[in-house]
């Protein structure tokens, strides 16, 4: 889902905090084999600005999600630039991404939260959180 981030002249710094849902039988083609994955993988993770109003803004953060056995950060990120058009490529940790790929291959989603910090002039853009997920289907 996408979010309007809006900073207003009196903050510096500001902290956002969004979440989505990612779920495997939102996908049509999935959803036909769902009680037939075998394996999950999260090949890419990735935040789309657009529609920024200020140029020289930075972001910071992080993804995580709830597991059993608690909150796991997915991944931390800094200095990343807000420009339009932008796509602000996420290096997950490879032991997190690990536990979220088993998540989603035995609940067929997760929950994943993300906080975006920024640092710089009032600013206002879109943000939307990108999943490229690869399901293996046995026969």
């Amino acid at each position: 889902s996408m979010v309007r981030v809006e900073e207003d002249e009196s903050v510096t710094e500001a902290e956002y905090t969004h979440e989505d849902l990612v779920d495997l039988a939102s996908d049509p083609d999935i959803a036909k084999h769902k009680n037939k994955i075998k394996e999950v993988e999260i090949a890419e993770i990735w935040l789309e600005t657009s529609n920024v109003t200020v140029t020289g803004v930075k972001a910071s953060g992080k993804l995580s999600f709830t597991s059993s056995s608690g909150t796991i950060i997915l991944a931390e990120y800094q200095g990343l630039s807000i420009v339009d058009g932008g796509k602000l490529e996420i290096i997950p940790d490879a032991a997190a991404l690990d536990q979220i790929e088993d998540t989603l291959l035995s609940n067929g989603e997760a929950t994943i939260h993300y906080t975006v910090v920024l640092d710089g002039a009032p600013v206002a853009f879109d943000l939307k959180a990108r999943y490229h997920v690869i399901a293996t289907v046995g026969i």
